[in-house]
């Protein structure tokens, strides 16, 4: 995977550092401006490569990358880090005082919770990244799994048809949420 390391631009990728937030914003913010490049990597790697574990793990990689889910979550992810990030600097701050900290966090919690409404504006944005990249912008259909029923239910567990909704109820909702409620319970 050395053609990978081998990309020239101003923007390079990164390495996810857990212990610093920004590292995280750093690194999906490279991601999302060189997948193009990535993809092209990854495609070189398949074609060239002699090492068949590295093919593999190339081969899984394009997959993933190359699904609608992915490109989504990749804005979303920018979109929430892009929000959060602003009052992770200014909290570093030696100058920062204690009410603009709340303000910018409280900020920062509204801006994610109105994500939650911004669903349609997200997934034009990652059609347009789709189709600048060639991929498919639609959401996969999955499989409707029947649930077992028991004698003395009365009822009946109500299944998604829609893979956009299925998504937006088990993927992307949960996940705002998870932030809005570790911003409030770890700044309140």
């Amino acid at each position: 995977m050395a053609g990978l390391r081998n990309l020239s631009s101003t923007v390079t990728l990164k390495t996810l550092n857990p212990t610093r937030f920004a590292s995280r914003r750093d690194a999906i913010f490279a991601l999302k401006e060189r997948l193009p490049r990535v993809l092209k990597c990854l495609t070189e790697i398949i074609l060239i490569s002699k090492k068949s574990p590295e093919v593999a793990v190339s081969i899984g990689l394009k997959k993933k990358i190359e699904s609608f889910e992915f490109i989504f979550l990749l804005i979303l992810q920018d979109k929430i880090l892009q929000i959060v990030n602003i009052p992770s600097k200014s909290l570093q701050s030696v100058t920062m005082d204690l009410f603009t900290a709340r303000d910018l966090l409280k900020t920062a919690l509204a801006d994610v919770s109105g994500l939650r409404n911004k669903f349609p504006d997200l997934k034009l944005e990652a059609s347009a990244l789709c189709q600048k990249l060639d991929i498919d912008d639609q959401f996969p259909e999955k499989r409707n799994r029947q649930a077992k029923r028991h004698f003395d239910e009365l009822a009946v567990d109500h299944r998604f048809s829609d893979p956009e909704e299925l998504f937006r109820i088990k993927t992307f909702l949960p996940m705002i949420d998870t932030v809005v409620t570790q911003l409030d319970t770890r700044f309140e």
